[in-house]
C-alpha cells in the first residue's frame, strides 16, 4: 500500500502563507530565505519517503530481495521502488533516478539505512541530499542538503541500462567516505530495476531463482582476492538443472542473446569494456566460473565492482542478480621480529663474522616463497641496493649470512648490524616492510710469548762476537687456542712487511731464519708476532748480536797478452811496422792471479769481461770457477768499422767468495768480491798516405785544356786494402765532387778517375783536391794544378725563315707567310762539339732574348744531313693588324755552355691581308613586301621570279661574304647604290651610301648571310632605278676607314659586291576590277540604282565620279595602234568632274565600295530601243584616270555571236559538251579502230598502220550555264557536221566500267640500247631491240581530251610487232605523256 504524503496540510498552508505576508511586508530577501529553505526541507521529507519505501520493500518483498551477510549491503534505487510519488522534486526538475538510492547494511542482524537523494534543477545543475545515514536527517536541520556538480555524481550502477545517465559507481569506498570508515565491507547486491523486471515469468511454467551468488578466493586467500571464483546456486520447480543456462554481464545486466562462452575458461573480460556471456548452468547443484578481475585491469587497491547474472530456463523465464565485490587492499609483508634475528651458528662457541639470520614473515597476498628480501648492514639505509632474492633461500625460516669484514673482522666485542627489506609480489604497486638485527662479534684475549732463544748456525769463522747469518729460532707461547691455530711470523723488519709465517705447533722442532744481507759485521734483530685463529696478536723483538764481517778476495795480478800486430792489424801494408808504439790488437788474452780470507781458490768464482754488467751476478754464468776461468781471450772490439782508434778499451775482473748473496738477491760486490778496472790500449788507425808527386791531370779534349780531364793518383794505408780506400775529388772552381772507391789493388798502381773542374773557361789556373779517407774515417788530401781553357762565343753562320703554316685556313686565303715558322741555323763552337749542347733563343726583338734552350731538347727541332737545325718557331708580333706584307727580322742567339753568346738574323717578310670577298650571287635586294611570283616571259619560252606585289622604297638587303682572317660575325659592310649601270663601284662620284655611309655589323645566318632592312629614301614611285651594291671591310679594312690602321692611298683594301638591279614601283592608271549597277530589292525603276564597285591602284589613293557620258577610247587611238592618253585623259576629265571628297586607298582592293546612283532616266522604265550605260571614272593622286561602264540589267544567257560566229556571253560559264551522231554513221568504237585510237595517214609519214579513212561524223552540242543563276542553261549547237577520227574518245570508251579508263599502248618505238627489257618464251630469254610504253587513259571533260598516265611498264617491241598485243588499244604518244592525239 502506498502512502500520499506529496504538499502540505491545510494548517500547514494557512501558517505559511500568513507567515509569508508578514515576512513579505517586512523584507522580501527573508521571504525568498523562507521559501528556499521550505524547498530543501522538501528534500529531507522524500529521502524520508525513499527510506520508509526501501524498508517496506525489504521487509515485504524479504523473499525476493536477497539479505546481506553481517558488515555487508545492499543497493536499492529509485529505479527499483518505482513510485511516482518522486515525480514532483522540490525546484520542479527531475530526480536523477540510478543516482537516488537506499544503503541497507546488517550490522549484526540489526539492519540500518541511508539515502542519497539528487535532483536535477536544471541541465547539468543538481541538488538534494548527501549520502546520510536516516538517523541523522531531520526536517529541521538542512545540513545534509548540498549542490552537486555532473563529476559529484554517483550512480547504483557505472552502466546503467533504463537511465539516461552514467559515471561513477557507488562501492564500498564512496560509502564508507560518506558513512564512515569500514562501514560496511561489501556490497552484496544492488536493486535497480522494478519488480516486474527482476524476473521473467510465463504463466504456465515455473521460473528458476537465484537462491545465492558468492565469490570465494581461486587461491584460497583468506580475502577477495583478484582471482575468484563465482558460484551461483539456482533452482527451478520444473526444470533440470543443466536445462538453465546462466548469463554473466559485465557492466550491465547481459542479454539473454548474448554469446556463449567456454565454461572451462576465465570470464573474458575486455579491458574495462562491457563484455556478456552465456553459460550451461550444468547438473551440480551449483554453478562455478573462473574470474580474474586483474584481466579488467584492476589490483589489490580496495576498488568494488560488481557482475550481473541472470539465470534462465528454456521457456524464457529468467531471474536475475546484481553480485558486488570488493577487491582486498593489499598490506605490506610482516615481519615477527620477536622470532627474527642474527645469531651464532649452532656448532660455534662465540659470535663469528659468520652468523645465521633467523626471519619469521608472513603476508596477506604473497606466498612466504613469493616474497623477495635484501640485505644491507646499514642500519640507517632508507632503500637496499644489494639486489633482491626469493624468500624460498631461507631454510626453516634461516639463512646463513659472513657480515663483509668476513674473516678481517677483529673480535673485540664490535656491535654488527643486519637490515633486512621485505616486500611482496604485487605487480603493480609492491609493498615493503624493514626490520634491523644487530649482532655483537666475541672479544678475544691476545696471546702471550713467554720466551724466545736464537742460536747461530756453527761455522769455521763463527765466534761468540761474529755470528753466521743463519740461525735456529726456539718460541715458547701462552694462549687459550690450540697450537695449530696460532700463527708466529718472523721478520728483520718492525713492521712485518716482509715476514716468514710458521705454524707454532713447528717449533716443537727446529725452525730456521736466515737473516738478509752480506756478512758485513752488521747488527741483527728478530721481530716475532704471533696470532691466534680470532686476529689477536703480540710482539716482541731479539737482538742476535753482529755477524762476520767478511773480506772480499784480493786480486794479485792482472796480465794482457795482444795477438801479433801484423797478422791481426796490417794484414795488407807494413805500414804498422812505423808505428809500433801506437798500441795492441783487438784480440787479447787476460791473466788473473787472486785469492781470498775463507774459501780456497776451489770455492772462488771468478768473471773476466769487457762489459761491466757481465760480472755483476755471482750466480750468472759468467761467473766461471776459479781455476778454470781465471784465464780468458777476448776480442775488445765495440763496433766493426772502428776497432783501430787508439782507444783505452776497459777489462772487468771480478772474483766472488760465495758469501755476498743476500736474501732479496742483490749483491754487493764491494764486501764480498774482489773487483777491479784495467785498461788496454788498441792499436791507433793512422791515415791513408797520398803520393803527391805522382798526381796527373789529363785534358779529355785534345785540343784545349777542358773541364772534363782524367785524374790519375797513387795511395797507401796501414789497415785497409787499397781498393776498400774512399777519394774526393774537388776544386776551387766549385765543380761537383767526385767519390769513390780506389781500384787500384797495390800502392804500386795509379787510380784513374774522370773529373769536371767547375766555373767558367775563363782561362784560369785551378787546383784539384784529392782526399782519400780510410774505413776508420781517417783521411789524407793532396793538391794539383791545372790551366782551364779560355772559352770563345759560338759562330752563327746564317740564319734562315721559311713558314710552316700559311696564315689563314679559309679557301679564300693565298699562300704566304704566318707567324708559325722554321728558323733554320748553321752553328759552330770551340767549346761544345755536341752542337745539341748549345742553347739558343729566337726573337723579332733585338737585344730582347731571355729564355734558352738546348739544341737537343728543343721541342720539335729536327736535324739536316748537313748538321743544320731547323727549329719551329712562332714569331712573337705584337702588331694588332700584322699581315701588311711588312718585313721583320727574327735574331737567334746561341749560347754554349760556358756562357759565352753568338747571334745572327734573317729577313722574313710577312703576309699582306686579302681584302674580304663576296659571293658572286649575292647582293639579293627585295622589297619588304616581296612574294614570290613565277611568270611566264614573252617570246622566250622561259619564266621568272618576280615580286608579286610593287616593290617599295624600303628594301630586304642579303648579302653573303667572307674574308680569311676575320670572322664573318666581325665583319663590316656599307651600302651603296648608282642610278647609272654604267657608274663603277669604286668610283667617287655618282655614288650614294645609305644612311651617310653607316657601317652594318655583319651578322651571319646559319648559311652565314647577313640580312638588313633599309629605306632608299622614295617619295614618289615613278619607277626609278638603283644598282645596288656593298663596300666589305675586314678587320684591316675597318682599320683602314676608322684610321686605327694607316694605310696606303685607294681602296684596295675593300671588299666590293657585285651590282643589285632594283626598280621602284612605277605609278600605273588604277584598274576598276568590278563595276555592278542593280535596282533595290523588288523595285523595277531604274531611277535609283545601287552601285558596288572595286578598285586597284597599289601605293596609291583614288577618287570616284559618275556619269551616264562616256568616251570611245579607239577614237585615240592613231594609225600606228598607239594611244593619245594626254588627249584621253582631257577628254575623261571633261565627262566627269563631281568627284568623291573622300580619298580610297588603293592598296584595299578586295574591299568593296558601295553608293547610290540617281539616274536621269526619268521614271526608270526601260525602253528596249536604247542602251541604257553607266560611266564609273576613277583618278590616282597622280592625275591618272581610268572609266568603265556597265548596264543595269542584262537578259539572262543573253546569245550574240562574234565575226567568226563563236558564240560569247561573259555572263555564262560552259558546263558540259555532248556529241550526237548523225543519221548514216557508225558509233567510232575500239572495235571499229581495230584497237588503234590514234589517226595517222599516209602523207604524215610511216605509223604502225593508216587510220586516215576510218572516220565519222557528229554534232557538236554545248551547254552553257548563267554565271548569276545555274538553274538557267542555254545550248547552241556549236558544230553540227564535226568529223572525229579514231582518235575520238569513244575508242577509249570501255563499255564494262562505263568510263574511258582502259589499258593503252603507245606507239612511239624506243631503242632497248641498255637492255633492261627482256622477253622470255618457251622457256627462253630474249632481249627485244625496242620497246614501247605502256599507259592508263582517263577523260578530262573541262578539257574535252583523253589523258594518258605512264604506268613505267615497257612492252617487248617484237611482241608487239608479231601481234601478242592485238587486244590492246594502240595510242600517240609523241610526247610520252598528256593528251591522246
Amino acid at each position: 500500500m502506498k502512502k500520499n504524503n506529496k504538499g502540505f496540510t491545510l494548517v500547514e498552508l494557512l501558517a505559511a502563507l500568513v507567515i509569508l505576508g508578514v515576512l513579505s511586508m517586512l523584507a522580501l530577501p527573508t521571504v525568498v530565505n523562507l521559501l528556499g529553505n521550505s524547498r530543501d526541507k522538501l528534500y529531507i521529507t522524500d529521502a524520508k519517503k525513499l527510506i520508509s519505501q526501501a524498508e517496506y520493500k525489504f521487509r515485504v518483498a524479504s523473499s525476493e530481495i536477497e539479505k546481506p551477510d553481517d558488515g555487508e549491503c545492499l543497493l536499492l534505487s529509485m529505479v527499483y521502488l518505482d513510485n511516482s510519488d518522486f515525480d514532483n522534486p522540490p525546484n520542479n526538475g527531475e530526480y536523477v533516478r540510478e543516482a537516488s538510492y537506499v544503503v541497507i547494511k546488517n550490522n549484526g542482524g540489526n539492519y540500518e539505512y541511508s539515502v542519497e537523494l539528487v535532483e536535477e534543477v536544471k541541465k547539468n545543475v543538481f541538488k538534494g541530499v548527501e549520502l546520510s545515514k536516516d538517523s541523522s536527517l531531520s526536517t529541521t536541520s538542512t545540513r545534509h542538503i548540498v549542490s552537486f556538480t555532473k563529476d559529484d555524481l554517483y550512480f547504483v550502477e557505472n552502466n546503467t541500462v533504463m537511465g539516461k545517465y552514467s559515471g561513477k559507481q557507488v562501492d564500498t569506498s564512496y560509502i564508507n567516505s560518506k558513512l564512515g570508515s569500514s562501514y560496511v565491507s561489501n556490497i552484496s547486491k544492488v536493486y535497480n530495476y522494478p519488480d516486474l523486471a527482476e524476473s521473467t515469468y510465463n504463466a504456465n511454467y515455473s521460473i528458476p531463482k537465484i537462491d545465492r551468488a558468492e565469490f570465494h578466493s581461486a587461491s584460497n586467500k583468506d580475502f577477495n582476492s583478484l582471482d575468484t571464483i563465482l558460484k551461483v546456486v539456482a533452482t527451478d520447480g520444473d526444470t533440470k538443472l543443466e536445462e538453465l543456462s546462466v548469463l554473466v554481464g559485465y557492466g550491465h545486466y547481459p542479454d539473454l542473446n548474448a554469446p556463449t562462452c567456454d565454461e572451462n575458461e576465465s570470464f573474458p573480460f575486455n579491458g574495462t569494456n562491457p563484455v556478456s556471456c552465456k553459460y550451461p548452468f550444468g547438473s551440480l547443484s551449483d554453478f562455478s566460473l573462473k574470474v580474474n578481475f586483474a584481466e579488467a585491469g584492476f589490483d589489490y587497491s580496495g576498488h568494488s565492482t560488481s557482475l550481473y547474472i541472470v539465470v534462465v530456463d528454456p521457456e524464457g523465464n529468467s531471474d536475475r542478480l546484481n553480485r558486488a565485490y570488493t577487491i582486498h587492499t593489499n598490506e605490506a609483508p610482516i615481519i615477527d621480529e620477536d622470532k627474527s634475528g642474527v645469531f651464532k651458528r649452532s656448532n660455534d662457541n662465540i659470535n663469528l663474522s659468520t652468523a645465521v639470520l633467523k626471519l619469521n614473515v608472513t603476508d596477506d597476498s604473497t606466498a612466504n616463497a613469493d616474497l623477495e628480501y635484501c640485505l644491507t648492514e646499514d642500519k640507517d639505509a632508507t632503500t637496499c641496493t644489494n639486489g633482491y632474492k626469493k624468500y624460498s633461500d631461507f631454510v626453516n625460516s634461516e639463512l646463513s649470512y659472513t657480515f663483509s669484514c668476513a674473516d678481517k673482522c677483529t673480535y673485540d666485542g664490535t656491535e654488527l648490524f643486519l637490515k633486512v627489506f621485505l616486500r611482496d609480489d604485487d605487480p603493480t604497486k609492491p609493498l615493503e616492510t624493514t626490520a634491523t638485527f644487530s649482532y655483537k662479534l666475541f672479544e678475544n684475549d691476545k696471546p702471550q710469548i713467554v720466551g724466545v732463544e736464537l742460536i747461530s748456525e756453527d761455522l769455521p769463522f763463527v765466534t761468540y762476537d761474529q755470528l753466521a747469518l743463519k740461525t735456529e729460532v726456539k718460541l715458547v707461547v701462552n694462549d687459550s687456542s690450540s697450537e695449530s691455530n696460532l700463527t708466529v711470523e718472523l721478520d728483520e723488519k718492525p713492521d712485518f712487511s716482509s715476514a716468514r709465517t710458521f705454524k707454532y705447533s713447528e717449533f716443537s722442532g727446529n725452525v730456521n731464519f736466515t737473516f738478509d744481507g752480506l756478512y758485513d759485521g752488521s747488527e741483527k734483530v728478530l721481530y716475532i708476532r704471533v696470532t691466534d685463529e680470532y686476529g689477536s696478536s703480540s710482539t716482541h723483538n731479539v737482538v742476535y748480536g753482529n755477524v762476520y764481517k767478511n773480506s772480499k778476495p784480493v786480486i794479485e795480478n792482472v796480465e794482457f797478452i795482444s795477438e801479433s800486430l801484423l797478422e791481426k792489424v796490417c794484414p795488407y801494408s807494413k805500414i804498422c811496422d812505423k808505428y809500433p808504439a801506437r798500441g795492441g790488437a783487438y784480440e787479447v788474452t787476460v791473466k788473473v792471479t787472486a785469492s781470498d780470507d775463507l774459501v780456497s781458490e776451489d770455492d772462488l768464482t771468478i768473471c773476466i769481461s769487457d762489459k761491466a754488467a757481465d760480472c755483476t751476478d755471482p750466480e750468472s754464468n759468467n761467473f766461471l770457477p776459479y781455476k778454470s776461468g781465471r784465464e780468458r781471450y777476448l776480442e775488445l772490439k765495440q763496433d766493426t768499422t772502428l776497432r783501430y782508434t787508439g782507444d783505452d778499451k776497459k777489462v772487468y775482473v771480478a772474483v766472488y767468495d760465495g758469501y755476498g748473496v743476500s736474501v732479496d738477491g742483490s749483491y754487493d760486490l764491494s764486501k764480498s768480491t774482489g773487483a777491479e778496472e784495467k785498461k788496454y790500449k788498441i792499436y791507433e788507425n793512422h791515415e791513408p798516405e797520398i803520393n803527391a808527386q805522382e798526381i796527373t791531370i789529363t785534358s779529355k779534349n785534345i785540343d784545349y785544356n777542358f773541364r772534363d780531364v782524367d785524374v790519375s793518383f797513387k795511395v797507401n794505408d796501414d789497415l785497409d786494402s787499397i781498393n776498400t780506400l774512399k777519394y774526393k775529388l774537388t776544386d776551387d772552381g766549385n765543380g761537383t765532387p767526385v767519390t769513390g772507391t780506389v781500384t787500384a789493388t797495390s800502392a804500386d798502381e795509379p787510380t784513374v778517375v774522370s773529373y769536371s773542374f767547375g766555373g767558367a773557361y775563363d782561362g784560369k789556373i785551378r787546383t784539384l783536391t784529392i782526399e782519400v779517407e780510410d774505413s776508420y774515417g781517417y783521411k789524407a788530401n793532396a793538391t794539383s794544378t791545372y790551366d782551364i781553357h779560355g772559352n770563345q762565343a759560338p759562330e752563327v753562320n746564317y740564319v734562315t725563315v721559311e713558314t710552316t703554316k700559311d696564315p689563314c685556313e679559309d679557301p679564300v686565303c693565298d699562300k704566304g707567310n704566318g707567324f708559325e715558322t722554321n728558323v733554320r741555323l748553321s752553328l759552330k763552337d770551340d767549346l761544345d762539339e755536341n752542337i745539341g749542347d748549345i742553347e739558343v733563343c729566337l726573337t723579332t726583338v733585338e737585344g730582347e732574348c731571355n729564355t734558352f734552350t738546348k739544341l737537343s731538347s728543343y721541342p720539335n727541332a729536327t736535324i739536316e744531313e748537313n748538321g743544320e737545325y731547323v727549329l719551329p718557331y712562332k714569331l712573337n708580333v705584337t702588331d694588332e693588324y700584322p699581315f701588311t706584307g711588312k718585313t721583320i727580322n727574327v735574331y737567334a742567339y746561341a749560347k754554349d755552355s760556358g756562357g759565352a753568346i753568338g747571334s745572327n738574323s734573317g729577313p722574313y717578310v710577312l703576309y699582306n691581308n686579302n681584302k674580304a670577298t663576296v659571293d658572286s650571287d649575292y647582293p639579293i635586294v627585295r622589297s619588304t613586301n616581296y612574294e614570290e611570283l613565277t611568270v611566264q616571259l614573252e617570246g622566250t619560252g622561259e619564266t621568272a621570279v618576280v615580286n608579286k606585289n610593287p616593290n617599295l622604297s624600303t628594301i630586304k638587303f642579303q648579302l653573303k661574304a667572307s674574308d680569311e682572317f676575320t670572322s664573318n660575325s666581325n665583319l663590316k659592310y656599307q651600302v651603296c647604290y648608282a642610278t647609272d649601270e654604267e657608274t663603277l663601284v669604286t668610283a667617287t662620284d655618282g655614288i650614294t651610301c645609305l644612311e651617310n655611309g653607316k657601317f652594318y655589323d655583319y651578322v651571319p645566318d646559319s648559311n652565314q648571310v647577313s640580312t638588313v632592312n633599309l629605306d632608299l629614301g622614295v617619295t614618289s614611285y615613278n619607277g626609278d632605278h638603283f644598282y645596288i651594291f656593298a663596300k666589305v671591310y675586314d678587320e684591316y679594312a675597318y682599320a683602314c676607314a676608322t684610321g686605327a690602321l694607316t694605310c696606303p692611298e685607294g681602296e684596295d683594301y675593300i671588299g666590293y659586291s657585285s651590282q643589285a638591279y632594283y626598280q621602284i614601283y612605277d605609278d600605273v592608271d588604277p584598274e576598276i576590277t568590278k563595276f555592278t549597277l542593280t535596282r533595290p530589292s523588288g523595285s523595277t525603276s531604274f531611277a535609283t540604282l545601287n552601285a558596288v564597285f572595286k578598285v586597284k591602284d597599289p601605293l596609291d589613293t583614288y577618287k570616284y565620279c559618275v556619269s551616264e557620258k562616256g568616251v570611245d577610247e579607239n577614237l585615240y587611238i592613231d594609225s600606228e595602234g598607239k594611244l593619245n592618253k594626254e588627249a584621253l585623259l582631257a577628254e575623261y576629265e571633261k565627262m566627269c568632274t563631281n568627284y568623291s571628297s573622300t580619298s580610297f586607298d588603293g592598296d584595299e582592293e578586295s574591299v568593296e565600295r558601295t553608293f547610290t546612283y540617281n539616274t536621269s532616266w526619268g521614271n526608270g522604265v526601260v525602253d528596249s530601243t536604247r542602251t541604257y550605260l553607266v560611266y564609273l571614272y576613277i583618278k590616282d593622286s597622280h592625275g591618272n584616270i581610268t572609266a568603265a561602264s556597265t548596264f543595269p540589267e542584262r537578259i539572262p544567257c543573253s546569245q550574240t555571236e562574234d565575226d567568226d560566229g563563236t558564240f560569247i556571253d561573259s555572263g555564262t560559264e560552259q558546263e558540259s559538251i555532248v556529241y550526237e551522231l548523225k543519221p548514216g554513221y557508225e558509233e567510232l568504237t575500239a572495235a571499229k579502230c581495230n584497237n588503234k585510237c590514234y589517226y595517222w595517214s599516209s602523207e604524215s609519214g610511216n605509223g604502225v598502220s593508216d587510220t586516215e579513212g576510218i572516220t565519222s561524223f557528229y554534232n557538236k552540242k554545248v551547254t552553257y550555264v548563267d554565271k548569276d543563276d545555274n538553274s538557267i542553261t542555254c545550248s547552241i549547237d556549236e558544230e553540227p557536221n564535226y568529223q572525229v577520227y579514231c582518235n575520238f574518245r569513244t575508242c577509249y570508251y570501255n563499255s564494262s566500267t562505263g568510263n574511258y579508263n582502259v589499258t593503252a599502248i603507245g606507239y612511239m618505238e624506243h631503242e632497248n640500247t641498255d637492255g633492261s627489257v627482256t622477253h622470255t618464251e618457251n622457256g627462253e630469254s630474249h632481249v627485244p631491240s625496242h620497246y614501247r610504253l605502256e599507259y592508263t587513259t582517263s577523260y578530262d571533260e573541262a578539257t574535252d581530251t583523253i589523258v594518258l598516265h605512264p604506268t613505267g611498264n615497257k612492252i617487248c617491241g617484237q611482241c608487239f610487232d608479231e601481234g601478242k598485243y592485238s587486244d590492246i588499244r594502240v595510242t600517240y604518244d609523241n610526247n610520252e605523256a598528256g593528251s591522246a592525239g
